[in-house]
Order: C-alpha cells, then sequence, then structure tokens
C-alpha cells in the first residue's frame, strides 16, 4: 500500500549530466523558454512514413501493444524497472488498480485505458540517503520532441485527499519546472486521467524528466516522446 510521505523531500543533484534543453508549451509555435502545460488535444498534424514516436513507457505496468501503429507502451513494473528510469536509486514502487478511469480530451485518441492503471510513486522515506528524486532518461538525437506526461490520481479519494493529501509535485525537463506544485486530484478528481505536453529542444542527446517532491509522492502513469519537426508535430493525433 502507498505510504503517505507527507514531509517534503528536496531535490537532489543526480550524477547524469542534465542536457541542454528549452521547453515550451506544446503549442504550434515554439517562442518562450519558460513552459506551461497544454490541456487541449493537439491540432496539428501531417502524414508521414513512419511514427513519429520514439518512446512509451507504461509507467508502473506490463507492456501494453499499441493500438494505432508506432512502438509498443514498454513495461516498467516493480519486478522489471524501465530502463529509462532511475527505479533502483530513487525508492520508487509501483501499484495498480482494477478502477475504470475516465479520461479527458488532452488524452490522445488510441491511448489505453489501461495506462492509467497503473502507476509510480516515489516513496519519501525520511532518510536523508534517500535524497534521489524519481527521473526518466531518454537519448535521442538533437532536435525538438514533445515530451507527453500522462496523469491520474488513482489513489487519493475524498477521503484520503483530506486526512494525507494534498499531493503536490514539480516536474523539471532538463533545467526546466514545466510544472509547479501539480495538484492532480484538485485538478481532476479520482480516478480520471489526462495528458500534459511540452515541447523541448534538445541539444546534448537526451531528455531528463524529474519529479520533485512537495508534499505525499510524485505519482506517474505514463510517458512518451514524439518527434518534432519545424515546430510542428509530426502526428498530433498520435498517442
Amino acid at each position: 500500500m502507498q505510504t503517505s510521505g507527507e514531509s517534503t523531500k528536496h531535490s537532489a543533484t543526480t550524477n547524469s549530466r542534465t542536457a541542454k534543453i528549452s521547453t515550451t508549451a506544446t503549442s504550434t509555435s515554439v517562442s518562450s523558454t519558460t513552459a506551461a502545460p497544454t490541456t487541449a488535444a493537439p491540432t496539428t498534424s501531417t502524414t508521414q512514413s513512419r511514427s513519429p514516436v520514439i518512446y512509451r513507457v507504461n509507467v508502473g505496468g506490463s507492456r501494453l501493444s499499441a493500438m494505432n501503429g508506432g512502438p509498443d507502451w514498454l513495461p516498467d513494473s516493480e519486478q522489471h524497472p524501465s530502463r529509462f528510469g532511475n527505479a533502483l536509486w530513487s525508492g520508487s514502487h509501483t501499484n495498480t488498480t482494477d478502477d475504470s478511469v475516465a479520461m479527458t480530451a488532452a488524452v490522445p485518441a488510441g491511448t489505453p485505458e489501461a495506462i492509467f492503471h497503473s502507476r509510480r510513486w516515489d516513496a519519501d522515506t525520511k532518510d536523508h540517503n534517500d535524497d534521489t528524486e524519481m527521473q526518466y532518461r531518454f537519448p535521442v538525437e538533437n532536435g525538438q520532441y514533445e515530451v507527453r506526461l500522462y496523469f491520474a490520481e488513482t489513489y487519493l479519494d475524498d477521503y484520503l485527499n483530506r486526512r494525507v493529501g494534498p499531493r503536490k509535485f514539480s516536474v523539471e525537463i532538463g533545467d526546466e519546472e514545466v510544472l509547479h506544485d501539480y495538484d492532480m486530484y484538485k485538478e481532476l478528481g479520482h480516478d480520471r486521467g489526462t495528458m500534459k505536453s511540452f515541447t523541448v529542444k534538445v541539444e546534448e542527446g537526451v531528455i531528463n524528466v524529474r519529479f520533485k517532491h512537495k508534499k505525499e509522492d510524485p505519482m506517474l502513469s505514463g510517458i512518451s516522446i514524439v518527434r518534432v519537426e519545424s515546430g510542428k508535430e509530426k502526428n498530433g493525433h498520435q498517442q
């Protein structure tokens, strides 16, 4: 069972190199280095001969087959953590739910609901030796990419949110904070999933996504990396 982790866990310094990344909210133009999440499904699309999706990870769960082309959702379970994550060092754990999860319009068409049935959460053990925040690190060619993060508050309900919550955490991509004190329950309620996307320009061949404690434990259900060309999504509606 997930622990409450009510105390604040401070950001840690990792040993991996941080890429130079400028981050913006996904849109039809890239004009700012300060990111804000998009809450609507992308609208720009073009036809391409290959999938624009580079990576998909079913965070906290098993491998899932792609429903509309492109790579499968790779596993990131307790027994088989993703090679892109740092579960062995961050002390994060996984849970699943059998609840039905509704999805907002921001979730790309074709995304399996099963993405939101699993989750990885980064427990705060209150041990100073456990100061590594949950992180995912994806090697890519230099260029522009869309980072899509899939969230659902499938643990805290109204009772638990009042008792041990609210869950608040921040998200960094590279050196940019893209979500500050994000509260899933406040935005979504219980058992409702969404996707937040951010466009990044990579200059050193890697995308680092880090989840920082504020209160309770950072939690994630899925992540995908999508190739972008000329400031536009290659296929805005592909998950």
